[in-house]
């Protein structure tokens, strides 16, 4: 056995040290980026968001839609005018790995307890290494969020010949824990006896910050049908840091977190463009768009450098980074890779109902590094009747990375309001006294408040 009740009743769990602290260091970076920047935007799901009704409806240029954002073609057949007053969402996502907060939080104990014999110790070592395998493969949690500045996305018809314009100005925050796992294991000193290990806590965080503005023009008009041609530029900002933290010395890993980001991060900027084709008519739409087709790049903050340099605490961190440099890169680059989508919609005579759908054709990294390649398929409906809500269903998938699976549904109220949910179809199982729940591995909501006419 082990002798660990005190320390148990004297400091917080790893849960609130760890996996907690490193998700609500992404809102705090996502409130950074918004209090830093009063202007900046994205209109692609660069970190695998996607904003408003889009949860639902997919990547669509879609009648149901308030804005145009999604394909810079489309802003010459929506509103005449449309502008947001309040667009936000989240996200949270976790590893297939069950209970791995509670087995994290057993592990730390383990790391900080006494045993009563090397067997115990041993006992616990196995344990230990039989967790830590699966954790280091698929072992995560993630959490995302985004916001746009107030009267964006905005989009507009020009009075003049057949163009119209779109303007999306919005800041995302993300941040990911995963587990760079090593072997555990058991010692003697004298008559006390324990384990040790050089697992450590891999959290990566970024703050995006975006602004884009597009164009599309009428090139051919037909009887019943037309073809639409735009291009969008997005200046990108952001902040991007990474920190190693070993298991066996995270007692103050909150604090460890809110002082290394700073330390750690880099800013960096780039311009990506974009090109997007629609062809649309009486009752069906479909087009093609192309999102950063030069491939910006942004810079992480190093890890792992100069250690010589660096004292303490801070010098371990830096030696473990290095120590794992053959499984993490300690000098990376975000690479924007060019990504191809293609979405389709069919409608009645009067649009009051549309089945749509979008296809990412290629994977790509969101910040911190997984892969984004979504499908999705919706209904939707609105009724004749203002009063009346409009509803909206809908299935996605990321047919990369993560593979996670969702159904999504959303309302909108009043032609204003806007609430939409993805609720994962792959679950996690908490074990609790004897007593198994399944929860989502993932789910998502977004908020609006939209203005068209």
């Amino acid at each position: 056995m082990r002798d660990r009740d005190a320390q148990q009743d004297s400091k917080p769990a790893l849960l609130g040290r760890a996996a907690n602290t490193a998700l609500l260091t992404g809102w705090a970076m996502l409130a950074l980026g918004g209090a830093t920047l009063a202007g900046t935007a994205t209109a692609s799901p660069t970190a695998g968001l996607s904003s408003g009704s889009s949860l639902t409806l997919g990547n669509v240029s879609h009648p149901h839609a308030r804005d145009t954002s999604i394909n810079p073609a489309a802003s010459p057949i929506g509103p005449a005018f449309s502008t947001s007053i309040l667009r936000v969402g989240a996200g949270a996502e976790l590893g297939p790995v069950d209970d791995l907060i509670d087995e994290l939080d057993e592990l730390q104990d383990d790391l900080d307890g006494d045993f009563n014999t090397i067997a115990d110790a041993e006992d616990a070592r196995d344990k230990a290494n039989e967790f830590l395998v699966q954790a280091g493969e698929d072992g995560y949690a993630k959490l995302s969020a985004f916001g746009h500045v107030p009267i964006t996305p905005l989009s507009m018809q020009l009075p003049w010949g057949d163009g119209g314009i779109s303007l999306d100005v919005r800041f995302t925050g993300q941040s990911r824990l995963g587990i760079l796992d090593a072997p555990v294991n058991a010692y003697a000193d004298g008559g006390d006896f324990g384990i040790e290990t050089d697992t450590s806590l891999y959290i990566k965080g970024a703050v995006l910050r975006e602004i884009t503005f597009g164009y599309g023009h009428n090139v051919w008009q037909g009887e019943r049908s037309e073809l639409l041609l735009g291009f969008s530029l997005t200046h990108y900002q952001s902040d991007l840091s990474k920190i190693v933290i070993p298991l066996q010395d995270a007692d103050d890993v909150g604090d460890t977190i809110t002082d290394e980001y700073d330390a750690n991060q880099k800013q960096d900027t780039d311009i990506g463009a974009g090109l997007g084709l629609l062809w649309n008519s009486d009752y069906y739409r479909f087009g093609i768009v192309g999102r950063n087709l030069n491939q910006p790049e942004l810079e992480f903050g190093a890890i792992g450098q100069c250690c010589h340099e660096l004292s303490g605490d801070a010098q371990e961190r830096c030696k473990m980074a290095q120590q794992f440099g053959d499984r993490i890169d300690l000098e990376e680059t975000w690479t924007l890779d060019p990504q191809m989508s293609l979405e389709a919609a069919v409608y009645n005579e009067d649009q009051s109902w549309v089945l749509a759908a979008s296809y990412d054709t290629n994977s790509v990294k969101d910040p911190v590094g997984d892969d984004q390649q979504w499908f999705a398929v919706s209904v939707s409906t609105v009724p004749q009747a203002r009063l009346l809500p409009e509803w909206r269903f809908g299935y996605r998938e990321n047919m990369a990375g993560s593979e996670l699976t969702y159904v999504t549904t959303g309302f909108t109220l009043l032609r204003s309001f806007s609430l939409d949910i993805a609720y994962g179809l792959d679950n996690v199982t908490h074990t609790s006294d004897d007593d198994e729940e399944d929860y989502p591995r993932s789910v998502m909501f977004n908020v609006g408040l939209d203005i068209a006419f």
